[in-house]
């Protein structure tokens, strides 16, 4: 998401602003202590013009262990 948001010149602080939201609640978001609305993902997909095609790669990322 960070690289779309580099490529698209937006910063944490910049898409918080466009989102209705705090710097710190989008900064939670990020960082998996506050979990994304799906109105989030529609609003940051528009914001950053992310294809619905795309939604899994920059929402829907699985982590994989290896135990």
């Amino acid at each position: 998401m960070t690289e779309r948001m580099s490529k698209m010149r937006y910063t944490k602080a910049r898409l918080a602003r466009e989102m209705h939201i705090s710097p710190s609640a989008i900064t939670l978001k990020f960082k998996n202590e506050r979990g994304f609305s799906q109105s989030d993902v529609i609003t940051i997909a528009n914001i950053l013009e992310i294809p619905p095609r795309d939604f899994g790669k920059y929402f829907f990322a699985q982590s994989i262990n290896d135990k």
